[in-house]
């Protein structure tokens, strides 16, 4: 079985690397992927 915390912390480290590497593809993708988010987490409250 996976032990996720682990698995959290290698992918965390790994993300950190990616940033130092290319900090504005790092930028990019949060900026793509916060509108999912939100919208994912309000979505989630409507349905409760």
């Amino acid at each position: 079985m996976l032990d996720w915390l682990k698995y959290r912390a290698t992918v965390k480290s790994r993300v950190g690397d990616l940033s130092k590497l290319a900090p504005e593809t790092v930028k990019g993708y949060l900026v793509l992927a916060n509108p999912a988010i939100k919208r994912s987490i309000s979505t989630r409250r409507c349905e409760s």
